[in-house]
């Protein structure tokens, strides 16, 4: 009998490791199974956060910009009226202007007024 027990026993050592090793070959191949279905479920998570971000992103670089633009429309909107008064004032100077010279001409005969520059086109 003690003959036998020492075969079982010596038997029993390669058979516990290979019956480990193919215990522990399942765990794995579970673990890795259940680790890719993990992963493949965090895909479309990660995905939804970094568009997330990406937004979150565009509207914080944005939203200043659009500040200065209305800004900056607000300011050009400002200069073209300062720019129409302007012109409507120096169109009513050149106006008085041509006619100060009329006067002059017929009121005044025996002078001669200046010679308007050639830029204003008198």
């Amino acid at each position: 009998m003690s003959q036998a027990l020492e075969w079982a026993g010596i038997a029993s050592g390669p058979t516990g490791l290979l019956l480990g090793a193919w215990i522990k070959g399942l765990f794995e191949k579970r673990s890795r199974k259940a680790e890719a279905s993990r992963t493949e479920a965090e895909i479309p998570k990660l995905d939804a956060e970094a568009a997330k971000i990406i937004a979150d992103t565009a509207v914080v670089l944005v939203a200043p910009l659009k500040q200065e633009i209305a800004d900056l429309n607000e300011r050009l909107d400002s200069l073209e009226q300062e720019n129409r008064d302007s012109k409507a004032k120096l169109q009513v100077a050149f106006d008085y202007i041509v006619t100060l010279l009329r006067w002059i001409s017929r009121h005044v005969p025996d002078k001669t007024p200046p010679v308007a520059p050639a830029l204003l086109d008198l």
